[in-house]
């Protein structure tokens, strides 16, 4: 695992970001908040949504890689 910066890290393929939250309806919000910035963008990670926890994963999916679009 590579860290791109304090909070993604590069898997693979992916940029990767987990955050942490007290409960479900904070990583809620967290997650209706990255939905609305991915729409306005036209750019759209994989969101993984669990009790405190998000993990977001973004590529650019024509390429099948992380480009400068993701950064």
């Amino acid at each position: 695992m590579n860290e791109v910066s304090s909070r993604w890290t590069l898997q693979g393929d992916r940029l990767v970001r987990r955050d942490t939250f007290p409960d479900f309806a904070s990583g809620l919000r967290f997650v209706n908040r990255v939905g609305d910035l991915a729409e306005a963008h036209g750019h759209h990670p994989e969101v993984e949504l669990a009790w405190g926890r998000v993990t977001l994963r973004l590529w650019t999916h024509d390429d099948r890689a992380v480009t400068s679009l993701d950064y």
